[in-house]
Protein backbone atom coordinates (compact mmCIF):
# COMPACT_ATOMS: atom_id res chain seq x y z
CA UNK A 1 0.00 0.00 0.00
CA UNK A 2 1.63 3.36 -0.83
CA UNK A 3 2.52 6.10 1.65
CA UNK A 4 -0.81 8.25 0.49
CA UNK A 5 -2.87 5.53 1.63
CA UNK A 6 -1.34 4.74 4.53
CA UNK A 7 -1.60 8.46 5.37
CA UNK A 8 -5.28 8.10 5.05
CA UNK A 9 -5.65 4.82 6.91
CA UNK A 10 -4.02 6.26 10.00
CA UNK A 11 -7.60 8.24 10.60
CA UNK A 12 -9.95 6.03 9.34
CA UNK A 13 -12.77 7.70 11.29
CA UNK A 14 -12.14 11.40 9.78
CA UNK A 15 -10.74 10.41 6.53
CA UNK A 16 -13.00 12.65 4.01
CA UNK A 17 -11.85 10.12 1.93
CA UNK A 18 -13.01 6.87 3.44
CA UNK A 19 -15.50 8.91 5.84
CA UNK A 20 -16.65 6.16 8.19
CA UNK A 21 -17.14 3.44 5.96
CA UNK A 22 -13.93 2.48 5.90
CA UNK A 23 -14.53 0.13 9.02
CA UNK A 24 -17.17 -1.81 7.64
CA UNK A 25 -15.75 -1.86 4.54
CA UNK A 26 -12.49 -3.29 5.46
CA UNK A 27 -13.31 -6.24 7.26
CA UNK A 28 -17.17 -7.12 6.64
CA UNK A 29 -17.94 -10.59 6.96
CA UNK A 30 -14.04 -11.84 6.09
CA UNK A 31 -15.20 -15.30 7.03
CA UNK A 32 -14.01 -18.13 5.84
CA UNK A 33 -15.76 -18.63 2.85
CA UNK A 34 -13.58 -15.72 1.23
CA UNK A 35 -10.43 -16.08 2.76
CA UNK A 36 -9.20 -18.51 -0.13
CA UNK A 37 -9.27 -15.19 -2.79
CA UNK A 38 -7.03 -12.87 -1.33
CA UNK A 39 -7.20 -9.44 -2.89
CA UNK A 40 -4.76 -7.83 -5.88
CA UNK A 41 -3.00 -4.92 -6.25
CA UNK A 42 -5.31 -3.98 -9.17
CA UNK A 43 -8.23 -4.50 -7.14
CA UNK A 44 -7.06 -2.33 -4.64
CA UNK A 45 -5.76 0.41 -6.98
CA UNK A 46 -9.27 -0.04 -8.51
CA UNK A 47 -11.25 0.85 -5.31
CA UNK A 48 -9.07 3.67 -4.76
CA UNK A 49 -9.51 5.11 -7.81
CA UNK A 50 -12.99 4.78 -7.01
CA UNK A 51 -13.50 6.49 -3.79
CA UNK A 52 -11.24 9.49 -4.92
CA UNK A 53 -8.24 8.60 -3.15
CA UNK A 54 -4.98 9.17 -5.01
CA UNK A 55 -2.24 6.65 -5.03
CA UNK A 56 1.36 6.62 -5.72
CA UNK A 57 2.93 6.28 -9.58
CA UNK A 58 6.07 5.12 -8.69
CA UNK A 59 4.89 1.64 -9.79
CA UNK A 60 2.84 1.91 -12.91
CA UNK A 61 0.74 -1.68 -12.60
CA UNK A 62 -1.39 -2.25 -15.74
CA UNK A 63 -5.00 -2.46 -14.76
CA UNK A 64 -6.53 -3.45 -17.62
CA UNK A 65 -7.01 -6.94 -16.09
CA UNK A 66 -9.08 -5.72 -12.69
CA UNK A 67 -12.45 -5.70 -12.18
CA UNK A 68 -14.40 -2.89 -13.59
CA UNK A 69 -14.90 0.40 -11.41
CA UNK A 70 -17.20 0.66 -8.61
CA UNK A 71 -20.18 2.51 -9.49
CA UNK A 72 -22.47 4.86 -7.63
CA UNK A 73 -25.07 1.99 -6.88
CA UNK A 74 -22.36 -0.19 -5.37
CA UNK A 75 -22.30 -0.37 -1.72
CA UNK A 76 -19.19 0.18 -0.38
CA UNK A 77 -20.08 -0.83 3.06
CA UNK A 78 -19.91 -4.48 1.34
CA UNK A 79 -16.47 -4.78 0.11
CA UNK A 80 -14.39 -7.36 2.00
CA UNK A 81 -11.46 -6.84 4.12
CA UNK A 82 -9.28 -8.43 1.07
CA UNK A 83 -9.48 -5.48 -0.92
CA UNK A 84 -6.34 -4.60 1.21
CA UNK A 85 -4.07 -7.64 1.43
CA UNK A 86 -2.96 -8.53 4.90
CA UNK A 87 1.05 -8.12 5.25
CA UNK A 88 3.07 -10.41 7.12
CA UNK A 89 3.36 -7.70 9.92
CA UNK A 90 0.01 -7.55 10.37
CA UNK A 91 -0.51 -11.08 10.25
CA UNK A 92 1.75 -11.80 13.07
CA UNK A 93 0.24 -9.01 15.19
CA UNK A 94 -2.89 -10.07 14.39
CA UNK A 95 -2.15 -13.71 15.79
CA UNK A 96 -0.77 -12.22 18.72
CA UNK A 97 -3.69 -9.66 19.34
CA UNK A 98 -6.04 -13.44 18.85
CA UNK A 99 -4.02 -15.38 21.51
CA UNK A 100 -4.59 -12.77 23.67
CA UNK A 101 -8.14 -12.26 23.70
CA UNK A 102 -8.17 -16.17 24.00
CA UNK A 103 -6.48 -16.14 27.09
CA UNK A 104 -7.84 -13.05 28.57
CA UNK A 105 -10.95 -15.12 27.64
CA UNK A 106 -10.29 -18.30 29.04
CA UNK A 107 -8.43 -17.36 32.49
CA UNK A 108 -9.94 -14.51 33.48
CA UNK A 109 -13.25 -16.31 35.70
CA UNK A 110 -15.83 -13.79 35.16
CA UNK A 111 -14.32 -13.49 31.74
CA UNK A 112 -14.62 -17.30 31.01
CA UNK A 113 -18.20 -17.63 32.84
CA UNK A 114 -20.03 -14.94 31.04
CA UNK A 115 -18.65 -14.79 27.29
CA UNK A 116 -17.63 -18.53 27.02
CA UNK A 117 -20.05 -20.29 29.81
CA UNK A 118 -23.24 -18.23 29.33
CA UNK A 119 -22.62 -16.87 25.65
CA UNK A 120 -20.80 -19.75 23.69
CA UNK A 121 -18.43 -16.85 22.73
CA UNK A 122 -15.74 -18.16 20.58
CA UNK A 123 -13.08 -16.15 18.38
CA UNK A 124 -12.77 -17.35 14.84
CA UNK A 125 -10.10 -14.82 13.71
CA UNK A 126 -8.89 -11.46 13.55
CA UNK A 127 -7.89 -8.85 11.07
CA UNK A 128 -5.54 -5.68 11.86
CA UNK A 129 -6.07 -2.49 10.05
CA UNK A 130 -3.37 -1.22 7.84
CA UNK A 131 -2.18 0.95 10.55
CA UNK A 132 -2.89 -1.76 13.55
CA UNK A 133 -4.56 0.78 15.55
CA UNK A 134 -7.68 -1.27 15.16
CA UNK A 135 -8.55 -4.98 15.55
CA UNK A 136 -11.27 -6.24 13.77
CA UNK A 137 -12.09 -9.57 15.42
CA UNK A 138 -14.85 -12.08 14.12
CA UNK A 139 -17.06 -14.02 16.40
CA UNK A 140 -19.65 -16.60 16.84
CA UNK A 141 -21.88 -17.65 19.92
CA UNK A 142 -24.41 -19.88 20.68
CA UNK A 143 -27.67 -19.50 19.08
CA UNK A 144 -29.56 -17.12 20.21
CA UNK A 145 -30.37 -13.02 20.25
CA UNK A 146 -26.91 -12.03 18.64
CA UNK A 147 -27.81 -8.37 19.98
CA UNK A 148 -27.52 -9.50 23.60
CA UNK A 149 -23.74 -11.23 22.88
CA UNK A 150 -22.88 -8.32 20.92
CA UNK A 151 -23.83 -5.60 23.84
CA UNK A 152 -21.85 -7.79 26.36
CA UNK A 153 -18.95 -7.53 24.13
CA UNK A 154 -19.13 -4.06 24.00
CA UNK A 155 -19.35 -3.66 27.75
CA UNK A 156 -16.41 -5.66 28.45
CA UNK A 157 -13.87 -4.14 25.79
CA UNK A 158 -12.50 -1.66 27.80
CA UNK A 159 -11.41 -4.33 30.45
CA UNK A 160 -10.37 -6.42 27.52
CA UNK A 161 -8.17 -3.85 26.10
CA UNK A 162 -6.79 -3.14 29.69
CA UNK A 163 -5.67 -6.78 29.83
CA UNK A 164 -4.46 -6.97 26.12
CA UNK A 165 -2.14 -3.75 27.32
CA UNK A 166 -0.59 -6.33 29.73
CA UNK A 167 -0.11 -8.83 27.44
CA UNK A 168 0.86 -7.33 24.05
CA UNK A 169 3.79 -5.08 25.25
CA UNK A 170 2.82 -2.50 22.34
CA UNK A 171 3.03 0.91 21.88
CA UNK A 172 -0.70 0.79 21.03
CA UNK A 173 -3.15 -1.23 22.13
CA UNK A 174 -5.64 -1.83 19.16
CA UNK A 175 -9.34 -0.89 19.40
CA UNK A 176 -11.37 -3.84 19.02
CA UNK A 177 -14.25 -4.28 16.66
CA UNK A 178 -16.75 -6.59 16.47
CA UNK A 179 -17.70 -8.19 13.68
CA UNK A 180 -20.37 -11.37 14.28
CA UNK A 181 -19.56 -14.47 11.58
CA UNK A 182 -23.34 -14.16 10.30
CA UNK A 183 -23.89 -15.76 6.78
CA UNK A 184 -24.81 -13.58 3.88
CA UNK A 185 -28.01 -13.39 2.08
CA UNK A 186 -26.55 -15.58 -0.50
CA UNK A 187 -25.42 -18.17 2.07
CA UNK A 188 -28.57 -18.34 3.73
CA UNK A 189 -30.62 -18.86 0.58
CA UNK A 190 -28.12 -22.32 0.03
CA UNK A 191 -28.47 -23.43 3.49
CA UNK A 192 -31.84 -22.85 3.38
CA UNK A 193 -32.25 -24.89 0.05
CA UNK A 194 -29.73 -27.66 1.10
CA UNK A 195 -31.86 -28.51 4.17
CA UNK A 196 -35.04 -28.53 1.60
CA UNK A 197 -33.40 -31.12 -0.47
CA UNK A 198 -31.65 -32.64 2.96
CA UNK A 199 -35.90 -33.07 4.16
CA UNK A 200 -37.12 -34.10 0.49
CA UNK A 201 -34.32 -37.23 0.26
CA UNK A 202 -35.78 -38.01 3.87
CA UNK A 203 -39.33 -37.98 3.26
CA UNK A 204 -38.97 -40.15 -0.24
CA UNK A 205 -36.89 -42.57 2.32
CA UNK A 206 -38.91 -43.07 4.75
CA UNK A 207 -41.92 -43.51 1.86
CA UNK A 208 -39.83 -46.35 0.48
CA UNK A 209 -39.28 -47.82 3.83
CA UNK A 210 -43.03 -47.86 4.67
CA UNK A 211 -43.88 -49.30 0.67
CA UNK A 212 -40.90 -51.97 1.32
CA UNK A 213 -42.98 -52.73 4.77
CA UNK A 214 -46.14 -52.95 3.49
CA UNK A 215 -44.88 -55.63 0.60
CA UNK A 216 -43.09 -57.37 3.24
CA UNK A 217 -46.24 -58.23 4.89
CA UNK A 218 -48.28 -59.19 1.90
CA UNK A 219 -45.59 -61.25 0.54
CA UNK A 220 -44.60 -59.66 -2.46
CA UNK A 221 -42.55 -57.13 -4.31
CA UNK A 222 -43.39 -53.09 -2.72
CA UNK A 223 -44.97 -51.43 -5.04
CA UNK A 224 -43.34 -49.21 -7.83
CA UNK A 225 -40.46 -51.42 -6.84
CA UNK A 226 -38.13 -51.01 -9.98
CA UNK A 227 -40.06 -48.13 -11.94
CA UNK A 228 -37.51 -45.49 -13.08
Amino acid sequence: MSRTTDAHCADEDNSPAYGSTFCHCAVRHFSARRRSSPGTAEEQIVFEEACGVPHSDEEDIPISQAEPPLGPEYDRSEVPEMVWPSSKKQRIFAARVKNALVSICQEQSELHSILHMRHGLEIEEVRMAPDNLTAYVLWDAFPGPVAETAAVLQRLTPRLRRAMGARLHARHVPRLEWRHDSPSAEEAQLEATFARLAAERKEQEEEQQLRTSAAAARGGPPRGAGRS
